[in-house]
């Protein structure tokens, strides 16, 4: 299957629930330990084996069935961005063009271990035994904060802010795990600031924030981290709003000169009118 495929399990027997193990043994619902439930569909990120049995009380137990997933990564374009200077035009943090970095690779920077959230498009990589087995990758999109744009803005530029935030966590059985090492974590750049220096950022359980060294490679920006929270795409916003006030300021600039005209228009033809009726009465 592609890598973010959701998988599901059913069973025609009404009530009955389903129990399933990913480390080769077979499913006993009398014995817990390893032991999982299905509640609903599952996100293939990587390689798994299910063993799956249904139950239900006062019936007999379904056989064992297993079955194996393979995950296709996507393929990746092997594209070599040419070198540019972070030029940074007017402190707006502008690129001089669509180029990003020198020397960055395409994709992840760890290949052993891949997760792809199929939802929001963010991706953790890590070296083999970083990451424990059977781990999952929960991505959601979160709210800003003043006070963490507040904090962009003192710790990067004023004309930063946060447009993008995700807490992304990693589950063993439903619960929340963090990796033993080094990993990658990759963050999509919205389509509007792809023109942008940007930034990852962590916000930190008691408001502050860390900014991290950022590559960015097919429209996602990267950071290495040693652990999972809420992490940030900032970039300059402020620019942005600069740029789309402009068109406003001549629309109702010209919209004043088209009235004035107007107006000018109306009052000579009126004293017109006035001057062609005096003549008629004279």
């Amino acid at each position: 299957v592609e890598m973010g495929t959701m998988i599901t399990f059913a069973t025609e027997t009404e009530g009955a629930a389903i129990y399933y193990r990913t480390d080769g043994a077979d499913p006993d619902p009398n014995e817990k330990d390893g032991l999982e439930t299905y509640t609903g569909p599952i996100q293939m990120d990587r390689a798994a084996t299910f063993k799956m049995i249904a139950v239900k009380e006062h019936m007999q137990n379904s056989k064992v069935v297993t079955v194996g997933y393979t995950v296709r990564e996507p393929m990746v374009e092997d594209v070599t961005e040419e070198e540019e200077e972070q030029y940074n035009l007017n402190n707006t943090g502008r690129l001089q063009s669509r180029d990003s970095f020198k020397g960055m690779e395409s994709g992840p920077a760890f290949t052993d271990v891949v997760l792809k959230n199929a939802t929001f498009g963010a991706v953790v990589s890590a070296d083999e035994g970083v990451l424990p087995d059977g781990v999952q990758l929960k991505v959601e999109q979160t709210q800003v904060t003043d006070s963490a744009n507040r904090m962009v803005k003192q710790i990067i530029q004023d004309t930063y802010g946060i447009v993008a935030s995700y807490d992304v966590t990693l589950l063993v059985n439903g619960e929340e795990t963090q990796p033993d090492g080094v990993i990658e974590i990759g963050l999509p750049i919205p389509v509007k600031y792809q023109n942008s220096i940007i930034h990852v950022a962590r916000i930190e359980d008691d408001g502050s924030i860390q900014v991290f060294d950022t590559r960015r490679s097919n429209g996602v920006a990267y950071a290495k981290v040693d652990h999972l929270s809420v992490y940030s795409i900032a970039a300059p916003v402020e620019y942005e709003q600069e740029q789309s006030s402009v068109p406003w300021f001549l629309i109702l600039y010209s919209a004043a000169v088209g009235f004035l005209t107007l107006g000018i228009l109306l009052i000579y033809q009126s004293r017109k009118r006035n001057r062609e009726d005096e003549e008629q009465d004279v």
